[in-house]
């Protein structure tokens, strides 16, 4: 078999277009559980988010904001405020948002300038960002919905709770907001009227909830408990056999396994009917875990970060692990003591943090998150939104004469986690038209001959679809001017 070194010699003896092609890629070997790079931020970071041109944010206690550039781990710029910050979340076009202990919720563009702050009155919450771009925080017992236009932010509604607000909000495939606020769980609607209130059996829930593809919510209690919660606001199961409180909110696998560490010093894998599937020996799991396009799971102890072939996990009598050093596919002890949970970006970089203050970028072999996960990360995605639904852009509004031919283009459409979106265009207001390829990202259409359509309009309705079943809809409207006639008055001039 060839070496790395027999590789090089042989491309030094093809022409030099070859070298200057494939140099680069030896001299840059790496393998999975390399570290790519590692920046020492000098202040406790929170899990890195990750913009939508692949740079990496973390916020840190010291009240800075920090850009990394992905491929170098080099500082891109940092946002500077008086005092400690959220877990970043950013929307689709980019800017950031972060909420501070000085009681201000910041929306910061992606050079690092400001482009608008409010007052939030008390300490607020990380934010959730829905697929219409409000931005959902809690603040005292008070959950914010608010909406920005021109650089400014406005409030659409306030929802006031019985409690004050322990933990950041997630968004529902059909917009409804979930709220946090001691040992309930509020269920808002997109409207800010409250759906329903359930109790976690008088104790207090620990963190944000997770959401199923299922519609089904999972919150974790300080009983040692896992509840699943149906979409109407009744209990499915309850999970009570660990012997300690859940370090962290769970990640949901496609087939509706959930998997979360505990203070008892093992890693929990249930069925998705709140059964015990198996339990891995581990220290303190203090982090969100995270799984892959393979199916493997990252996990950040007190001791180390490591990877998991779940494939290689043997099931021994007692649904206990047999073999789970086997499982291992590799670790690294330099980023032990995990204070940050870790995501993965659509390269399979994975990113996270240690005690010692050091932002860490380790390879993998991986795709990415697992597409087809209802949940694979903290904050269900790379860039932190806390919702699991695509987001549909029908694109522009646009004016047509009669018999031009309209594109429809919807490729502006994204998925959080970059599952593969399908696409239905339908006429809802105006003359009838023929939509030609309405199940594509972009679909046309001819404006009808008829001077009488002068100044009316077509509305188009987009829905996209996800491999979830999760779903995003958005309008445009192509106005209407009839073509007039015109002619050309030429002057003869004579002698």
């Amino acid at each position: 078999m060839l070496t790395k070194q027999s590789h090089l010699k042989f491309i030094f003896c093809l022409p030099g277009f070859f070298i200057a092609l494939f140099l680069p890629r030896l001299l840059s070997y790496a393998e999975t559980g390399d570290v790519k790079w590692s920046l020492d931020i000098e202040s406790k970071i929170s899990s890195p988010g990750i913009g939508t041109d692949g740079t990496v944010y973390v916020s840190a206690e010291n009240g800075n904001l920090y850009a990394v550039n992905p491929d170098t781990g080099t500082q891109k710029w940092v946002f500077t405020t008086d005092t400690a910050l959220s877990v970043p979340a950013i929307d689709f076009e980019g800017t950031i948002y972060v909420s501070s202990d000085n009681a201000y919720l910041y929306a910061i563009s992606s050079d690092g300038t400001r482009k608008w702050s409010v007052e939030t009155g008390e300490n607020a919450t990380a934010p959730a960002i829905s697929a219409d771009d409000f931005i959902y925080v809690g603040a005292g017992d008070t959950l914010h919905a608010l909406d920005y236009a021109n650089g400014e932010s406005k409030e659409n509604w306030p929802f006031t709770t019985d409690e004050s607000i322990s933990a950041s909000p997630v968004i529902g495939s059909d917009g409804v907001v979930y709220a946090v606020a001691d040992e309930y769980l509020y269920a808002v609607d997109a409207d800010g009227g409250r759906k329903w209130k359930y109790s976690a059996d008088g104790e207090n829930i620990l963190f944000s909830p997770v959401l199923g593809k299922d519609g089904i919510i999972y919150i974790t209690a300080d009983d040692n408990s896992l509840h699943a919660i149906l979409s109407g606001g009744s209990r499915k199961w309850k999970f009570s056999e660990m012997e300690g409180n859940p370090c962290s909110p769970p990640i949901i696998d496609s087939d509706g396994s959930i998997y979360l560490g505990s203070e008892d010093s093992h890693f929990y894998a249930l069925n998705s009917v709140g059964t015990l599937k198996w339990k891995l020996p581990a220290e303190s799991v203090p982090t969100t875990p995270a799984i892959d396009s393979d199916g493997n799971i990252y996990i950040g102890t007190d001791e180390s970060f490591y990877a998991v072939d779940m494939g290689k996990l043997q099931i021994g009598t007692g649904n206990l692990i047999m073999n789970p050093d086997e499982a291992r596919i590799w670790e690294n002890k330099d980023a032990a003591g995990n204070i940050s949970s870790p995501v993965l970006d659509s390269d399979g970089i994975i990113y996270t943090s240690g005690k010692n203050n050091r932002l860490y970028a380790f390879e993998t072999d991986s795709d990415g998150p697992k597409k087809t996960a209802s949940w694979p990360m903290f904050r269900h995605n790379a860039r932190h939104t806390g919702r699991n639904t695509p987001r549909a852009e029908a694109g522009g509004d646009q004016d047509g004469y009669d018999g031009d031919t309209i594109t429809l283009d919807a490729s502006d459409s994204l998925d959080p986690t970059e599952q593969t979106l399908t696409y239905s265009w339908e006429k809802t207001d105006g003359p009838s038209v023929t939509l030609s390829n309405s199940s594509s990202a972009e679909a046309t259409f001819t404006i009808p001959d008829s001077s009488d359509d002068d100044g009316d309009s077509i509305t188009f309705r987009l829905t996209v679809t996800n491999s979830n079943g999760l779903q995003d809809t958005d309008t445009c409207v192509v106005s209407i001017d009839s073509a007039e006639g015109w002619c050309f008055i030429g002057t003869v001039f004579g002698n």
